[in-house]
């Protein structure tokens, strides 16, 4: 499993995994859909200084498969 933190956030999200959680890749949505980011390096922290303030979807897939969807709010 995973958590994304701060919430609301400033300049970077942070994703808290377990050992058994690989990152695969990592998508943000805004709240109508448009993809603003995506990254397949695995890192469990994002700038999020290109964001405009608002509400986001992140996407967090890992090496299963298995996808964990949370919003969270720039500020």
């Amino acid at each position: 499993d995973c958590a994304i933190y701060p919430n609301p956030v400033t300049d970077i999200l942070n994703i808290k995994v377990e050992n058994n959680f690989i990152i695969e890749n990592v998508n943000i949505y805004t709240i109508l859909g448009k993809k603003v980011y995506s990254d397949k390096s695995g890192e469990s922290s994002i700038s999020t200084s290109i964001l405009e303030k608002g509400i986001y979807l992140i996407e967090i897939k890992n090496s299963d498969g298995d996808l964990l969807r949370a919003q969270f709010i720039k500020m």
